[in-house]
């Protein structure tokens, strides 16, 4: 089984039910979970044997949300060796404002900038969209757990 380190950034609350149904979800298959709340400088280097899923709320105008600041900051200022680390990325935000899912997109470019992969599909929930975002949340990460059954996701 495989082993996931989930980082949290949410203001509301909603990031965070949605993290908690994942994780929930990734130990009912038999996966080992970490779920991180509330991020600390430094906690990624130690945790890059696992697979990195990053789930993030925007909030003000684009930024992250406070218990998610500390990833940025380690992004911008003292990297750990993420070339090559495949990744997944969940961005939520509201239609509605201009800075639509800014703090994911922001995250995905940091990543990306050092040389990380995304893997899979960027999922954009949208707090304005008609569509179920549980549900969403659930096709996302059946297609997940199908790439690691199929021993294609890294």
């Amino acid at each position: 089984m495989a082993s996931f380190y989930l980082i949290v950034g949410s203001v509301m609350g909603t990031a965070e039910q949605l993290a908690t149904a994942m994780s929930e979800k990734l130990a009912e298959c038999g996966h080992d979970v970490l779920l991180e709340l509330n991020y600390q400088r430094g906690q990624l280097a130690s945790e890059l044997d696992r697979h990195l899923i990053i789930i993030s709320s925007t909030t003000g105008m684009g930024d992250l949300p406070a218990n998610i600041r500390s990833l940025d900051e380690d992004l911008r200022l003292s990297p750990p060796n993420l070339r090559e680390k495949p990744y997944h990325l969940i961005c939520l935000g509201d239609s509605n404002y201009p800075n639509f899912a800014a703090a994911g997109f922001r995250l995905d470019e940091s990543l990306q900038k050092l040389g990380a992969q995304r893997s899979g599909e960027l999922l954009v929930l949208d707090a304005q969209g008609d569509e179920d975002r549980a549900q969403q949340l659930q096709n996302w990460l059946d297609q997940l757990l199908n790439q690691l059954s199929e021993g294609s996701a890294a």
